[in-house]
């Protein structure tokens, strides 16, 4: 998924505290501003000093930001110790992101991944480390943040367009295709303070995706939406990432981060547990969240979406037993899925769909319920295994999505799960056509069995 190597954003040794009681915040500030303002060498650490240097490298000496950054140097002390009633909501977290990445950030309610974006977005300064940006941010991180209640949605796009940097006539320009995209053409004049939250994140969504920003941050806010809505902006997204913008998402359901990104970073109580690719990841997640005893966390909306069991793996095998990064079009598939539950239930119907990778589209599914048949769920780990005798589709790549539902078919027992893609290759034949690119274009996505005859 990454387009390049091009740094847009790099964080270093970036750690973030605060006060819990808001006296003693201000009591704190108070004091650090005044010593940095008579004493600021004395009271600058090595990780300020390094960002000053960093901020007038970046700016010219004549140049009329010179006082801007003279005015960012007079920063708070921010030494390694904390005083009474500060903690740490971040510590040293370090990593990359490119140009065309996607990265999801996971982790419980209060691990540091919003306060990590209001840093990336320069709500907050670090007390420790450094980010550099690169490119223009915008970022979609509070809901209805930056809307005053009182005026319509149509005065909202133009302020918000303001404040972010468009002309009045460039608002005035993208303003038809915001209002479509939102899909909230009747309620444009009607005050903001009458919006649903739903209304709300189209809104805002709507004015931040027609910016054309080099970096998005997308911080949860989506999952208030409705599913059509969601999938309406996980399409722009793909979209955007495919020009080139650099995308991070933070949400608490694994089959968002798993269908969207390409790399994940898992936080704990500020610090940093995981980088990497994002199936390993989010699995090592929710296999903490399950080894830890975190059962009163499963049947929480911010693990697994008020599930009471997660989806812990979907793992596809070739034909000979390996692990199927890629299979010829036409050979046996085995797909196992792996269920940590923290109850027992009498009967759960597993549900399998085949997609192609990053899409929407249904190509078959597998379910239980059609077959009539059932599984006894344990409590703990279970491991149930599909067989698909042959999976005869075009070249391309595809993945497995897998869920439980109860009985009924409908109630969901666990949260959807998706597995690595697998490259389907073309099957060797006697003798292999020079497709022409119309009829390459044509092909669809099965190749079914057939036999051409003249009629009797």
């Amino acid at each position: 998924m990454t387009m390049s190597s091009e740094v847009m954003i790099d964080v270093c040794g970036v750690s973030k505290k605060f006060a819990r009681s808001l006296r003693k915040a201000m009591i704190f500030g108070l004091a650090d501003i005044s010593r940095a303002a008579l004493m600021p060498r004395r009271f600058r650490s090595a990780g300020l000093e390094a960002r000053i240097t960093d901020a007038r490298k970046m700016v010219p000496e004549n140049s009329a930001k010179r006082a801007a950054f003279a005015l960012q140097e007079a920063h708070p002390y921010d030494g390694a110790g904390l005083r009474f009633s500060e903690f740490w909501a971040l510590r040293n977290v370090s990593f990359q992101l490119s140009r065309g990445d996607c990265v999801g950030v996971v982790g419980h309610n209060g691990a540091g991944k919003s306060t990590l974006f209001s840093i990336l977005s320069g709500i907050y300064g670090p007390t420790e480390g450094r980010v550099t940006v690169h490119g223009r941010l915008q970022a979609l991180i509070a809901l209805g943040a930056g809307f005053h209640p009182l005026l319509s949605g149509r005065e909202n796009v133009y302020i918000n367009g303001c404040i972010l940097g468009l002309r009045v006539r460039q608002i005035e320009a993208l303003m038809e295709q915001i209002i479509a995209f939102s899909e909230l053409e009747e309620f444009m004049d009607a005050p903001v303070r009458s919006y649903s939250s739903g209304m709300k994140v189209r809104l805002g969504y709507s004015i931040v995706a027609h910016l054309n920003p080099d970096i998005l941050l997308v911080d949860e806010v989506l999952a208030v939406g409705d599913s059509k809505f969601q999938a309406k902006c996980q399409d722009h997204m793909r979209e955007v990432m495919r020009s080139g913008t650099a995308l991070m998402l933070v949400s608490h359901y694994m089959q968002n981060i798993q269908g969207m990104c390409n790399r994940a970073i898992w936080l704990n109580h500020g610090r940093m547990m995981m980088e990497g690719d994002v199936m390993e990841v989010t699995g090592a997640y929710q296999r903490h969240l399950f080894s830890t005893g975190s059962i009163n966390q499963m049947k929480t909306k911010e693990s697994t979406g008020g599930f009471s069991a997660i989806m812990d793996k979907v793992v596809a095998y070739g034909g000979g037993g390996q692990h199927a990064g890629q299979v010829i079009s036409g050979d046996s598939v085995d797909v196992e899925l792996t269920l940590l539950s923290s109850s027992a239930f009498e009967c759960g119907r597993y549900y399998v769909v085949l997609m192609p990778q990053g899409g929407q589209t249904c190509i078959a599914s597998f379910s239980m319920l059609l077959d009539g048949t059932g599984r006894p769920i344990a409590e703990g780990e279970n491991v149930v295994r599909l067989h698909i005798p042959s999976l005869t589709l075009t070249p391309g790549c595809y993945q497995f999505y897998a869920c439980v539902r109860n009985l009924d078919g409908v109630t969901a027992l666990s949260n959807g799960c998706l597995s690595a893609p697998i490259e389907v290759l073309e099957a060797p034949r006697r003798h292999p056509p020079a497709l022409p690119v119309v009829h390459q274009a044509s092909r669809g996505l099965v190749e079914l069995a057939y036999q051409w005859s003249d009629p009797s």
